[in-house]
């Protein structure tokens, strides 16, 4: 019905441009019919490209993360060699939580690199940092090494590094670290924090297990969409919670913050009741919540990511909002 109506419009005005001809010449010329012709076909084939009201509205199709992981696979399978491939797949696995799967990828890339880029040493050192499993820390602590010995101001290595040294039993090695990071100028906020753990780490050699078990370091990633779409809530809050996962309810501790991207620590200043520790714990889920009313209650629509960590395992913590 739409193309009728258009050709019926078109050859209305096809009569509206010949009509005065007839009326002034007998006969007329052949090239005006050719004409007239051309401008019909013309008209129609740009109409079907370029003002198809379907096309327009078409909307393209979104991959959904296990396509972009098959199609990754399926090109990595015809180019082995491809290094970006395995690089992007190796992100995607961590992403996913597939670890074990993001630690062959990211070998394989540093097999393809021959050791010698140092955020791909950094990237595998996050992703070992980011599984959760403290016996993967002695590792991930010589991934951001070998990062450091190529780019020495890498600044992925040194932070997630200086966490890592400290976890391992190593806290002047982690003092260094963030020394080194702290002469890059960071924001103020993040300044602070750094400044108060490289005092702690360098006042005393050997830290023991029960205090590093007793603060979390959480490294929030808020992605540049929700940060834009925050902007229509003035009154945004975020909530950093940390919680028995047996018993959410009421949490552990909790702590109030302007919505950043950042690093945050939760440690016993934060624990509501005295004298509790969050050694007594097995578990503890940490929460990041972005609550748009600034209410601290749980409210449908709130941003939010959490982790179940246990104890005994890192003490670092990284939770993203996109």
């Amino acid at each position: 019905m739409l193309w009728f109506i258009f050709l019926l419009m078109l050859f209305i005005a096809g009569i509206f441009i010949v009509l005065p001809v007839i009326k002034r010449e007998s006969v007329i010329r052949s090239y005006i019919y050719i004409s007239f012709l051309f401008i019909c076909c013309a008209s129609s084939i740009l109409y079907y490209y370029l003002g198809n009201p379907w096309m327009i509205d078409e909307e393209q199709p979104v991959m959904s993360i296990d396509a972009i992981t098959e199609s990754l696979e399926q090109r990595l399978n015809k180019d082995p060699n491809d290094i970006e491939g395995w690089r992007i797949l190796a992100n995607t696995y961590s992403f996913q939580k597939q670890f074990p799967n993001a630690f062959e990828a990211y070998e394989k890339v540093i097999n393809l690199e021959s050791g010698s880029v140092a955020k791909t040493f950094s990237d595998y050192g996050e992703s070992l940092v980011q599984s959760g499993n403290a016996e993967y820390l002695q590792k991930a602590n010589e991934m951001f090494e070998k990062a450091l010995k190529i780019d020495v101001n890498d600044t992925k290595s040194l932070f997630y590094g200086g966490i890592s040294a400290v976890s391992v039993g190593n806290p002047l090695l982690g003092a260094e670290r963030w020394e080194r990071l702290l002469a890059l100028s960071p924001p103020n906020d993040i300044r602070n924090t750094l400044e108060e753990k490289i005092k702690e780490w360098r006042g005393d050699d050997k830290i023991s297990s029960s205090d590093i078990n007793d603060e979390f370091t959480v490294q929030l990633n808020i992605s540049t969409k929700v940060l834009v779409e925050l902007d229509n809530y003035p009154d945004k809050v975020l909530y950093l919670i940390a919680r028995d996962p047996l018993k959410p309810s009421p949490p552990i501790a909790a702590i109030r913050k302007d919505v950043v991207s950042g690093i945050n620590i939760i440690d016993s200043s934060a624990i509501m009741l005295p004298g509790l520790k969050f050694s007594n714990f097995e578990e503890i889920e940490i929460i990041a919540r972005i609550s748009l009313t600034g209410d601290p209650l749980d409210r449908d629509g709130d941003y939010m990511d959490s982790l179940v960590i246990k104890t005994t395992d890192t003490n670092l913590i990284n939770l993203n909002i996109e």
